[in-house]
């Protein structure tokens, strides 16, 4: 599990996905989350969810994995220098 740098709230789930299915609940406020490897197919996710008390919900993605670019910022660049 890796802590996110701040607090996310679902919002937009839809009622029969997978996420759905195994708890996740439209309002839960993210506290922690799984970063799989985005290769595998078969991934599972794990949410652990604020929702009165804290609960691990796991479950597997729907849909396929696509490729796409990822920013990532360089320590000690200043903002200045970045261009996007």
């Amino acid at each position: 599990m890796r802590p996110l740098d701040r607090d996310r709230v679902i919002r937009g789930l839809r009622p029969d996905s997978n996420a759905a299915r195994a708890g996740l609940r439209e309002g839960d406020e993210v506290i922690e989350r799984t970063l799989p490897d985005q290769e595998d197919p078969n991934r599972e996710l794990t949410f652990t969810v604020r929702r009165g008390i804290e609960q691990a919900i796991r479950f597997t993605p729907e849909g396929r994995s696509a490729k796409a670019h990822r920013w990532t910022r360089v320590p000690g660049v200043p903002d200045s220098s970045c261009r996007y």
